[in-house]
């Protein structure tokens, strides 16, 4: 996924639910997010980003092999196979 970070929370959460569910048992959830948005000058589009602790916190809890890298100073990606 690259637009995880335009949706709200509970919608990210649902999403990944899906995915978890959906997944095919040898498929790889691969994606990325920006880190946390500067207070100072926020973009504008990004409803919701998350630490990378964070986001890892999460794929945890519905998928297993999850693999969190960073990318740049500006975001991260992961991979991630089914439960």
């Amino acid at each position: 996924t690259e637009h995880i970070e335009h949706l709200s929370a509970d919608l990210q959460m649902n999403l990944v639910e899906w995915i978890s569910k959906n997944l095919n048992t040898d498929g790889l959830f691969l994606g990325s997010m920006p880190h946390h948005d500067d207070p100072k000058n926020p973009c504008p589009y990004h409803i919701k980003t998350r630490s990378h602790d964070e986001w890892n916190s999460i794929l945890n809890q519905y998928f297993t092999d999850v693999q969190v890298y960073k990318f740049d100073d500006e975001s991260y990606w992961w991979t991630a196979k089914k439960k």
